[in-house]
């Protein structure tokens, strides 16, 4: 059974983070202290108490402007949060991006509140993620109700028409990274013209078909290369890329490294695995 919580982190080091991505959905929970956060073409100075939502592939980055600084970051699989809460509106905040959105909302009206949810979150999720799914999703679809409360207007709409359709393709998409599909066949599966769905996926996600398609087959190159013994050539065949060479031309665009150089630093970090 898929959990909608995948883990929840607390960190009170003074590193920063330079711009990635991640292929499952974020909320950071600054709790103490003030950082910058660059998320997708925005950026933020965010003082405590505030979250940042990040939907999967947004490219985002932090750096700490305070000495002292303390945060929880919720890794959120939005497909299973959907299946669990069933409630469209708190859901949207994962991923709808309409013009003017902002990532972060300022909870200080609610922080008792929210802070006690994360640690109750964060209390669960230990010993190897001992919470059972039912009491996590709860905690979340608790979490996401106070966060709405205090949310600025618009940040949390309800999926309906062309935007559950977007909904669908991005999981599609995400779930599907080494068949190609193409925005013809999507729109004559939606019933839309060409051109008017990929206006709105890129006015709701930020991104075009072919833009998501790549970010969701580079985050999966990007498990792989930290987290298998898979060669080069295997990785690029699974993540959905058959010609080699265009696999480390993009994936060098998108990442700024070669797929052995991230291989390289990705085991070379504490405890291995991919940022």
């Amino acid at each position: 059974m898929e959990r909608c919580v995948q883990s929840v982190q607390f960190c009170s080091d003074l590193c920063s983070h330079t711009p990635h991505r991640h292929n499952i959905c974020q909320m950071i929970y600054v709790a103490r202290g003030k950082i910058r956060a660059a998320v997708a073409a925005c950026t933020y100075d965010v003082r405590a108490p505030s979250v940042i939502f990040i939907s999967s592939l947004e490219p985002h980055s932090v750096r700490v402007l305070s000495p002292e600084y303390e945060r929880y970051t919720l890794l959120v699989d939005p497909a299973a949060a959907h299946d669990r809460i069933k409630d469209p509106m708190l859901l949207s905040v994962f991923s709808n991006r309409p013009e003017g959105f902002r990532h972060v909302i300022d909870v200080s009206p609610v922080r008792d509140r929210v802070s006690f949810l994360v640690r109750m979150l964060l209390d669960g999720m230990g010993d190897g993620g001992a919470a059972f799914p039912e009491e996590e999703a709860l905690l979340l679809h608790l979490l996401l109700i106070e966060l709405c409360r205090v949310a600025p207007e618009g940040m949390f709409t309800t999926y309906t028409g062309v935007s559950s359709t977007v909904w669908e393709i991005k999981q599609e998409l995400e779930r599907n990274v080494r068949r190609e599909v193409r925005l013809g066949a999507l729109a004559k599966k939606y019933h839309l013209s060409a051109c008017y769905l990929a206006h709105c996926f890129k006015r709701i996600t930020g991104y075009s078909v072919k833009q998501y398609q790549l970010f969701c087959r580079i985050s999966m190159a990007r498990e792989l290369l930290a987290n298998s013994g898979m060669g080069i050539a295997q990785v690029a065949l699974q993540s959905g890329f058959p010609d080699t060479s265009d696999f480390s031309r993009y994936f060098r665009r998108v990442m700024g490294c070669t797929p052995s150089g991230y291989r390289r630093e990705a085991q070379a970090r504490p405890g291995g695995g991919s940022a």
